[in-house]
């Protein structure tokens, strides 16, 4: 890509890791913990993309003396990110599934389980949404989202000439220490 790099054209890629864990630097790659959702990243998003929303509500207060909104207030925010994955791979399918676990059996036959009743408790976790920075194409830009749990009702339709995918919503929590989280656009 070139200039103008302020128009950003392209996918971002999503990460999980546990609650608390540390975001890695712009330049760094997300190792360790941080679990990649799709196998090939953006390559198994549909081309809906990535989508990241800013939600309110704003209320205002207008005065008996007059017509108009004198002052206006927020009383809620947040943010979700959402996306349709198309990789059903166990792995992928249970992270999905509010973290689930993979079970294997050697078999024979082969097998992986993943248990489909996600309880009642809903688990959270760290999120990385990284592509590219609006500075530099050639460099990265990444929400940093502290704390969010999967709200999304995943309905994979398995039919003849459609791929089958994963509908992904996630929500954020608020950290007590970092707030809602952070983007961070490399400049160097």
């Amino acid at each position: 890509m070139s200039a103008p790099y302020e128009v950003v054209v392209g996918p971002y890629t999503v990460w999980l890791a546990p609650t608390g864990t540390s975001f890695p630097a712009t330049n760094g790659s997300p190792s360790g913990s941080w679990f990649k959702l799709g196998t090939s990243g953006a390559k198994n998003y549909s081309e809906k993309g990535v989508t990241v929303t800013h939600s309110q509500t704003i209320g205002t207060f207008t005065p008996a003396g007059g017509t108009a909104a004198r002052k206006a207030f927020r009383t809620a925010e947040g943010i979700t990110v959402d996306f349709e994955l198309a990789d059903l791979t166990p792995e992928q399918y249970a992270e999905i599934l509010n973290g689930a676990s993979v079970a294997t059996a050697a078999g024979p036959p082969a097998i992986k389980t993943v248990q489909l009743e996600q309880g009642l408790s809903v688990s959270t976790f760290a999120m990385l949404v990284r592509g590219a920075s609006p500075v530099n194409d050639t460099l990265n830009a990444q929400y940093q989202l502290p704390i969010v749990y999967q709200s999304g009702n995943p309905a994979p339709v398995y039919t003849k000439g459609s791929v089958a995918m994963l509908a992904c919503k996630f929500d954020l929590l608020e950290d007590a220490s970092l707030l809602l989280g952070s983007w961070v656009a490399q400049t160097a």
